[in-house]
């Protein structure tokens, strides 16, 4: 678990903003069909903990979703980019962007989406719009695979720091930490940005951060 992240059901629902219920149908067997994703860890008495690059593949197969790629295609796609083209974690890997997406759009159009059967420039455009916001916020190490997320200005998902919970860029400080220290010093900035040695924009962003993905029970 150690530089991968370690993520919950209702954590990883609260950072990617999918709902619980469809997190668990995605990752969970089926006897009747093959699962959607799979963890990379163990499932432990019907306890699924997914990983930093499990829970931005969740992510990218929403995005596809959300443009009415079918399921199969998705899955097909999945496939075709992890065999054909030798990707680990396909939709983790941001190759998929290089070059207009053409790798991706190539491994569509191979697992028979009729909405890619277009011109070249006209599949990357289908593409593009719903990929760029996602992908952007995304960076890569030297193999393409996504090594953060940034969630805000300042607070990223970083599996390789504080098992993947959200952190102060290039720190190891918690961000709910920060928010909370905020409100306990009677919202009080720079008093929190001198204990912790970090900016007044820093605790501001990681008390932004924190009201948009409130705290929950993990599941």
């Amino acid at each position: 678990m150690i530089g991968q992240g370690i993520y919950s059901i209702s954590e990883a629902a609260r950072y990617t903003g999918l709902q619980p219920n469809r997190l668990y149908a995605w990752f969970r067997d089926h006897n009747d069909k093959p699962r959607k994703l799979t963890p990379s860890f163990d499932v432990v008495k019907g306890r699924i903990a997914l990983s930093f690059l499990d829970i931005v593949e969740a992510k990218v197969w929403s995005r596809l979703r959300e443009i009415g790629l079918s399921p199969k295609v998705i899955r097909d796609t999945y496939n075709i980019l992890l065999k054909d083209w030798n990707l680990s974690h396909p939709f983790a890997n941001l190759k998929i962007r290089t070059d207009g997406y053409k790798i991706l759009v190539e491994a569509m159009t191979k697992a028979g989406e009729p909405k890619l059967l277009a011109a070249k420039t006209k599949r990357q455009h289908f593409i593009k719009p719903i990929m760029d916001p996602l992908l952007k916020n995304l960076e890569a190490d030297e193999n393409g695979l996504a090594t953060i997320w940034r969630l805000s200005e300042f607070v990223v998902l970083d599996p390789r720091r504080n098992f993947g919970a959200p952190v102060i860029r290039n720190t190891r400080i918690p961000a709910y930490i920060i928010a909370d220290s905020y409100y306990a010093s009677g919202k009080n900035a720079k008093a929190v940005a001198d204990d912790y040695d970090l900016s007044i924009a820093q605790v501001r962003d990681a008390v932004d951060f924190a009201n948009q993905y409130p705290q929950r029970s993990a599941a």
